[in-house]
């Protein structure tokens, strides 16, 4: 069950599994909800444990608003060349490169329309990865 409360939403999971109401259980003691954060939109700020479940976590969203993602841009490190950071963008983010070709091929349906569905993510110093920018 999910209830909005605020601009967050929780799920609630109860502890007895025969009913999902707020009342007693056999033996007379009330029954409390466990609450717990659902976040179903990203935020700046949100860390994730690794680059891919922050990839899965906002393909997960755009699944769900209606939209497929794309990886942009790849930040490494001078240092060792690991990932230190990562542009997921929507697949019709931008615009064509025109074509330099002298020869004259069929024309293509437009794909890319400029859209600016985006989220940036960092790698930090504790190695998890942060949301900068949406």
């Amino acid at each position: 069950m999910r209830v909005k409360w605020g601009e967050i939403q929780l799920k609630v999971a109860f502890q007895s599994s025969e009913d999902n109401k707020l009342n007693q259980d056999s033996s007379g003691t009330e029954i409390i909800p466990v609450v717990e954060p659902y976040v179903d939109e990203p935020y700046v700020g949100q860390e994730f444990e690794s680059e891919a479940a922050a990839h899965a976590f906002y393909n997960a969203y755009a699944t769900r608003v209606g939209f497929i993602i794309r990886v942009s841009k790849l930040s490494r490190s001078r240092r060792d060349g690991s990932a230190i950071g990562r542009a997921l963008v929507c697949n019709k983010e931008g615009y064509r490169m025109p074509d330099k070709r002298e020869k004259i091929v069929r024309q293509r349906a437009e794909t890319r329309v400029g859209c600016r569905a985006m989220i940036l993510v960092r790698k930090v110093s504790s190695g998890k990865w942060v949301v900068t920018n949406l």
